[in-house]
């Protein structure tokens, strides 16, 4: 062994190309730690890249399961929808049919305002309406029975010919079947120069009005007399 305590033979390191602490040397270790980093960051990055990659290969996957599955028939029940989670804008035009509603489902609170008709209500499930008690029975109007009051008033007209006889009538407008007359009068038409009307009344039995006209006077001109007569059902 040497004196400098190195086997025989021992290879002899060749001398750094710059000293120790020079500013190249210090250029040189500088240099391999950026390169280290630079290695590091470029892993990090492709694992980074290759996670993205893979989790977006998934994700396509998932959208496309998604669109092309179809659910069960009634998969999506009540219990899993939330309360108020289907509101009218999400129900398509007559959607929700009488059959769909539960007995009592529709309350009045849930009755927009007037969208109700006659046709649409049950009578018979009315309430008397606190102002009508005293129109509890529409038979009697002011305590009196309402055959007592008139009503299907009509107007009834009868006429004689028109001619130059000196006495037309009597003339009788009779009243239908079912009713009575109530007032009533007589008009001539034509010529009215010397003649008269010396008989307008109820006919027997309040059938109708009757009347009759006469020429004092010779006349050429044609004349007639007309009859009216008004008529009602009730008033007795």
């Amino acid at each position: 062994m040497s004196s400098q305590g190195r086997p025989p033979n021992y290879p002899t390191p060749s001398p750094s190309r710059y000293p120790p602490g020079s500013p190249q040397d210090g250029r040189i270790g500088s240099n391999r730690h950026l390169a280290v980093a630079a290695l590091v960051l470029a892993l990090l990055l492709a694992v980074a890249v290759g996670a993205l990659v893979v989790g977006l290969v998934a994700l396509n996957r998932d959208v496309e399961a998604v669109s092309t599955a179809k659910p069960a028939g009634d998969s999506v029940g009540t219990d899993a929808l939330q309360d108020g989670a289907v509101t009218a804008e999400k129900l398509a035009g007559g959607a929700v049919t009488t059959d769909a509603l539960a007995d009592g489902a529709v309350t009045g609170a849930k009755v927009a305002p007037d969208s109700l008709t006659g046709g649409n209500i049950d009578e018979s499930t009315l309430d008397q309406v606190p102002a009508a008690k005293k129109a509890k029975n529409a038979v009697n109007l002011g305590g009196k029975a309402a055959s007592m009051y008139l009503s299907a008033v009509t107007l009834v007209q009868a006429q004689s010919g028109s001619n130059t006889d000196e006495v037309k009538g009597p003339v009788t407008a009779s009243c239908p079947a079912d009713a009575s007359v109530i007032a009533g009068g007589a008009s001539l038409e034509g010529t009215t120069s010397g003649i008269a009307i010396v008989g307008s009344a109820p006919a027997e039995g309040r059938a109708g009005w009757t009347a009759r006209a006469q020429a004092f006077d010779p006349t050429t001109t044609a004349w007639r007399i007309v009859v009216t007569a008004i008529c009602a059902t009730g008033g007795s």
